[in-house]
């Protein structure tokens, strides 16, 4: 048993790190080390007819986008521009870790009043919500889908007036916005009473829709008459198909609570996406297809799971010498992911705990393949020893 878990974890470790960042030559340090920047994404301005400026973008890609073909979910993120290396962190961090999928990064860099969902004549230039609006679908939208390979899932990322502005936009743009995650939504610098009226308007209007919200309220007291008011309003309404949740978060301040919100929003928003249920992978192949269809119809595409969303059943399987049950999934996965070698290794492990002794040289053989078919030379200069001292040892054991 100690060997098998030796491997599932020598395995993951390798498939884990193989994220990529993008490093500039520098000059060497007076010690002879050779330096390098590290470059996080690009920044860039386009002009706005909509809000008659030009517009600040910094966009960070996702690891391996250049040599990939793969599509990725939008974050747009509003008033973060001093915090951007540390949401498009944020962001990459999580999926390194296999918690929230790949996506593209891009913080708008619009100045606080345009936010407003009213005007109010003590703030010249205020109640511009709407245009903001209308610059995401007609503006921003449309030239970040041109110029990147997106699918049709959006996030925003508002913090302070921003975040109260992205109440907003999930309930009159559901087919534009599909999740927000508010950070100290800023109800104390308005009205509230025409704020809630607002944004009720736009619930009554909403058409229902697979939607996630969560708003948080860091160590500001002055934000909790709001937030207990729009809380109300949600549970009177009860949006169709919106999932909500609200954080308080005492122990951050106004402008760190936008990053806290955004790790635990992206955390809660693709749980289900990074674990599969036991129940799920009991019932086979057909019924973690099922599953799988089910995501795609929540995000509005084939979002699929983690690649290691069965990893913790792989382990406690195992454990158990529940051999038939792990068989079962190992098939699956080596079925939905045959170039990929740890699958076939996975399964040639199962079968031999199980005792399948020719079963588990047969998935030994097509393992070795895969790795020498599949990875790069560095990473396979290090596999395909090992896989051939494994595929060795079992042929030679009596």
């Amino acid at each position: 048993m100690r060997i098998g878990r030796m491997i599932i974890f020598g395995w993951l470790s390798i498939g884990i790190l193989g994220g990529s960042i993008l490093a500039v030559p520098a000059a060497s340090s007076p010690l002879g080390a050779q330096e390098t920047d590290i470059v996080i994404g690009k920044t860039m301005t386009i002009p706005s007819r909509v809000l008659g400026e030009s517009v600040r973008l910094d966009v960070s890609l996702p690891a391996g986008y250049d040599a990939s073909r793969e599509r990725y979910p939008l974050l747009i993120a509003f008033q973060v521009q001093d915090r951007f290396p540390a949401v498009s962190g944020i962001v990459s961090g999580l999926n390194t870790a296999q918690i929230a999928p790949p996506m593209i990064v891009v913080s708008a860099g619009l100045d606080g009043g345009l936010f407003s969902l009213y005007a109010d004549e003590r703030k010249p230039g205020s109640g511009r919500g709407q245009d903001v609006l209308k610059f995401l679908r007609e503006e921003l939208v449309p030239f970040l889908e041109a110029r990147y390979r997106t699918v049709p899932y959006r996030i925003i990322l508002g913090h302070s007036n921003s975040a109260l502005f992205g109440l907003y936009a999930l309930f009159a743009a559901p087919d534009l916005v599909r999740a927000v995650l508010a950070g100290g939504p800023m109800f104390a610098e308005f009205d509230q009473a025409r704020i809630l009226e607002i944004l009720d308007g736009a619930l009554k209007s909403r058409v229902a829709a697979s939607q996630y919200l969560l708003f948080s309220q860091g160590n500001q007291p002055e934000l909790a008459g709001g937030l207990a008011a729009f809380q109300n309003l949600l549970q009177a309404r009860k949006p169709g198909g919106l999932i909500w949740a609200f954080h308080p978060e005492p122990g951050e301040n106004h402008g760190s609570v936008a990053l806290k919100t955004l790790y635990d929003g992206l955390r809660d928003l693709f749980a289900d996406w990074a674990t599969l249920p036991e129940t799920v992978a009991a019932g086979g192949g057909g019924a973690i297809r099922a599953y799988k269809k089910s995501l795609a119809d929540r995000f509005g595409y084939g979002i699929g799971l983690a690649a290691y969303a069965d990893f913790r059943l792989r382990v406690k399987w195992a454990e158990e010498k529940r051999y038939d049950a792990l068989i079962s999934l190992m098939k699956y996965a080596s079925e939905e992911r045959p170039e990929d070698y740890h699958n076939h290794l996975s399964l040639a492990l199962a079968f031999q705990q199980a005792g399948r002794r020719e079963q588990a040289i047969a998935a030994y053989e097509t393992a070795l393949n895969k790795a020498k078919e599949n990875l790069p030379a560095e990473v396979r200069a290090k596999v395909v020893p090992r896989l051939e001292a494994l595929l060795a040892a079992i042929k030679q054991a009596r």
